[in-house]
C-alpha cells in the first residue's frame, strides 16, 4: 500500500516497470511486405506470440513483427476507439489494416495511440509527463477509508463519509498541487508502492534553459 512519503525521490528517467500488468495491450505490426501499411489491433497475451500466431497464417509471405505495444486497462474498447480514430485510414472495413505512408504519418499516429490507451510498454515516464500529472504503474487496491482511519490512530467516523472522503480528498489534492508546484513534476506511482516525481522532457529543457 502507498503511504505519503516525507521526501520523494525526483527522476528525470523513468522506464515502464517491466512488472507492470494491464488488462492487455493494443498493438501495432508492420511487414516488411506491406510498406506504410500497420496492423492495429488487442491481444490479452503477449503482442510477440499475436505477431507469430498472425505470422504464421496462410498466405502471409513474411512474419510480422511489433512496432509498438500500448499498455491498456480495457483492450477491446480501446481498440474500437483506435479504429474509429483512423478510420479514415482503413484500408478495408473487414480488416484491421490502416495506411500511414510516412515515418512522420505513423509516428504521429503512434503518439495518438498513447494518448488514448495508455503508455507504450518501453515508454519514458518524462516523455508521458509532458501530458500527464499523475503516472500510475500500481496495481494497489483501493483502500477502505473507515479502516484506514482507524489504523492510522485517528479515530472512527459518525454520519455520512461523504462528508469525510470530500475533504480528505481536498486535503490531498492541495498538498499535491504543492508539491509539483514545488518541483514542476508528475508523480509516479511503482508496483513496489514507492512514489516517484518525474520531471518531463519539457521541464528539464526549460530548467536547463534557464541555468544556461
Amino acid at each position: 500500500m502507498t503511504y505519503p512519503q516525507s521526501e520523494y525521490q525526483v527522476v528525470t528517467k523513468l522506464s515502464v516497470p517491466a512488472e507492470y500488468k494491464s488488462s492487455g495491450f493494443v498493438y501495432v505490426m508492420e511487414n516488411e511486405n506491406m510498406p506504410g501499411i500497420y496492423k492495429i489491433g488487442m491481444t490479452t497475451n503477449s503482442p510477440e506470440a499475436r505477431a507469430k500466431e498472425l505470422s504464421s497464417a496462410t498466405g502471409v509471405p513474411s512474419p510480422f513483427s511489433v512496432l509498438a505495444a500500448f499498455h491498456s486497462q480495457n483492450p477491446r474498447v480501446d481498440e474500437k476507439l483506435v479504429h474509429q480514430v483512423f478510420s479514415d485510414h482503413r484500408v478495408s472495413d473487414s480488416r484491421e489494416f490502416f495506411s500511414f505512408p510516412t515515418w512522420a504519418d505513423i509516428n504521429g499516429a503512434l503518439s495518438e495511440i498513447e494518448i488514448m490507451v495508455g503508455p507504450e510498454r518501453n515508454a519514458d515516464a518524462a516523455v508521458i509527463a509532458m501530458n500527464e500529472t499523475f503516472i500510475s504503474f500500481s496495481n494497489e487496491p483501493e483502500i477502505d477509508l473507515a479502516e484506514e482511519l482507524c489504523e492510522q490512530g485517528i479515530g472512527g467516523v459518525v454520519g455520512n463519509m461523504s462528508a469525510v472522503k470530500n475533504f480528505l480528498y481536498r486535503a490531498g489534492i492541495d498538498y499535491v498541487k504543492g508539491l509539483i508546484s514545488q518541483h514542476n513534476a508528475s508523480l509516479a506511482f511503482l508496483p513496489g508502492g514507492e512514489v516517484v516525481l518525474v520531471k518531463s522532457i519539457e521541464a528539464q529543457l526549460f530548467e536547463k534553459g534557464e541555468k544556461e
